[in-house]
């Protein structure tokens, strides 16, 4: 059953949290999300605009904005390069 809900996208594992409401496939995610967002210590929060990441490990907020950096950078990459081949 697990397995299937992968091709199914079925997530009838929702968090009870007041304003979280993400659902999962498996049980088990759940209860690893309510341990590690709900649970314990300090939620950190990323600050780009309209992005809604957030944990409690330091590490984790630094790789995802370094992967906002990279997607910015790629984007202005591609709009250079759009501007060579148009010139």
């Amino acid at each position: 059953v697990a397995h299937e809900r992968t091709h199914t996208d079925e997530r009838p594992f929702v968090c009870k949290y007041p304003n979280c409401g993400k659902a999962f496939r498996a049980r088990n995610a759940l209860a690893y999300h309510q341990k590690a967002l709900h649970e314990s210590g300090v939620v950190l929060r990323c600050d780009v605009e309209g992005c809604r990441f957030t944990t409690r490990k330091s590490e984790a907020l630094a790789t995802h904005k370094l992967r906002h950096q990279q997607r910015a950078a790629a984007k202005v990459w591609k709009q250079q390069k759009k501007g060579e081949v148009q010139a």
